[in-house]
């Protein structure tokens, strides 16, 4: 089965969270913001590096992570159930919008 989101590779939660264009583009979005390179290739990998980072930054990182996450992954319901894939810049902003409200 296709992605749902992209319809461009197979759907698979590989491809959702390093694969696909639409997921790409929302981490590299986040990133660019919060001025951190968020997984170019694979979400646990990169987790498990940050693991080391001071308690603060590990905090920071990991509301990021888990919000791009949650998001992404409720885009994909989203697709699948109703056919409609939710627009990036409201995903983005979501996610701005719920780390801010974590962190302060």
């Amino acid at each position: 089965m296709n992605c749902v989101i992209c319809d461009a590779g197979q759907e698979t939660v590989n491809h959702l969270f390093s694969q696909c264009r639409y997921s790409r583009y929302v981490f590299d979005e986040i990133g660019a913001w919060c001025d951190i390179k968020l997984p170019a290739d694979d979400c646990i990998t990169w987790w498990i590096h940050y693991r080391e980072r001071s308690a603060t930054k590990k905090k920071i990182v990991g509301v990021i992570l888990a919000s791009c996450i949650s998001n992404l992954w409720n885009v994909r319901n989203v697709a699948k159930i109703d056919l409609v894939v939710t627009n990036q810049k409201y995903v983005i902003r979501r996610i701005k919008n719920y780390v801010i409200r974590r962190i302060d």
